[in-house]
């Protein structure tokens, strides 16, 4: 199986130079596009997905599917670590900085 780069986290590529410096580099990019996202590629990228399969596209789904159990577990096991992290209330050393202080 030929190694294929990720352009990620976006769906739509940002430069045209960018892709096309890809194209010399790399067999062929993989972009992750949920179902049913509006994709808008301009006729260059449109080239490179259906005429050369430079651009494929990979729904999300089977990645997602795999991780929640772990996901679920973490928040299970870490759910009022999480909350106060996010709430801005970080009494917990895992969510400081190295020096001990709240970032």
């Amino acid at each position: 199986m030929q190694r294929i780069g990720l352009y990620y986290p976006y769906v739509h590529f940002r430069k045209k130079q960018w892709i096309k410096a890809a194209a010399l580099y790399w067999p062929g990019l993989a972009r992750v596009v949920p179902p049913g996202f509006p994709v808008a590629d301009p006729d260059l990228v449109k080239a490179l997905r259906d005429e050369l399969d430079f651009v494929t596209d990979v729904d999300p789904a089977e990645a997602a599917a795999a991780v929640a159990p772990a996901f679920l577990k973490a928040i299970e096991d870490h759910g009022a670590e999480l909350q106060a992290a996010v709430s801005g209330n970080r009494r917990h050393s895992a969510f400081s900085s190295a020096s001990g202080e709240s970032t």
